[in-house]
């Protein structure tokens, strides 16, 4: 919330400035000469909106159109907004020209068009560097429907070091060391790896954070990275319906 309002203070500022700067130095004159034929009747005007509402509406555009675009609205609805406020912006221009008041749009227009440019630049750049973390500290560690959340931003995750309470859940295979001695090298480690992966498999497709996988079993956490209240209950599942799918596999074999 306090990025996003951050981000947004910045890039209206920025376009307010920007365009402000344009319409002051006059660098857009022709293009305001033309959408001032099209949008109004200039020569009947008798009273001009000053420039100083202008900077003014320039401003709030560039807000509200930079907050609209940060604040979680669906990117197509976000530009179909956008559009129909310009649309109104053009019709307003034509409304006040009917009482003889003159109010140049291009301003207003140009700075609703680069606020959402600039405001969706911005999410890319974020959303880029969220899956550059995410992949660092997520990656191959949960499941693809997980893993997409964390990447989208649905699960928040703080990458700073802080103190957690979780659930462990650790799986090995019973008497493993003894199944080592009394079985073939090729066939141990055929049952190591199948045994790795389906629990691995399982452990993910239950919400869980893979530690580890390897030939000392495997270790999985809840509650990470999202914030799971029931993460015991929910460990204490997952491991009883590994157990009980284990003894299926058994019994079948």
């Amino acid at each position: 919330m306090k990025r996003s309002l951050i981000t947004t203070l910045l890039i209206g500022v920025a376009v307010a400035v920007l365009v402000s700067a344009l319409h002051a130095t006059g660098s857009m004159r022709g293009i305001e000469t033309g959408i001032r034929a099209f949008a109004s009747d200039y020569a009947s005007a008798t009273r001009v909106v000053s420039e100083k509402w202008q900077y003014v509406l320039v401003l709030l555009l560039a807000l509200g159109v930079a907050w609209l675009s940060l604040s979680g609205v669906p990117q197509g609805r976000n530009r179909l907004l956008v559009v129909f406020l310009l649309i109104e912006l053009l019709g307003l221009s034509w409304v006040c020209s009917l009482y003889r008041v003159f109010f140049q749009p291009l301003p207003s227009v140009l700075a609703a068009v680069l606020a959402l440019v600039a405001a969706e630049g911005s999410i890319v750049f974020l959303r880029r560097d969220r899956s550059h973390l995410a992949r660092t500290f997520f990656g191959n560690r949960l499941s693809k429907k997980e893993f997409r959340r964390v990447g989208e931003g649905t699960i928040s995750f703080d990458a700073q070091a802080k103190a957690y309470e979780v659930s462990v859940v650790a799986c090995d295979i019973a008497n493993k060391y003894g199944l080592a001695e009394d079985s073939e090298p090729a066939a141990f480690a055929g049952t190591m790896e199948k045994f790795i992966h389906e629990t691995a498999d399982r452990l993910l497709q239950g919400g869980a954070y893979l530690h580890a996988a390897d030939g000392e079993g495997v270790v999985a956490i809840f509650k990470s990275p999202e914030g799971n209240a029931e993460h015991a209950e929910k460990a204490v599942r997952v491991a009883l319906d590994l157990i009980q799918y284990f003894r299926k596999q058994r019994q079948h074999n």
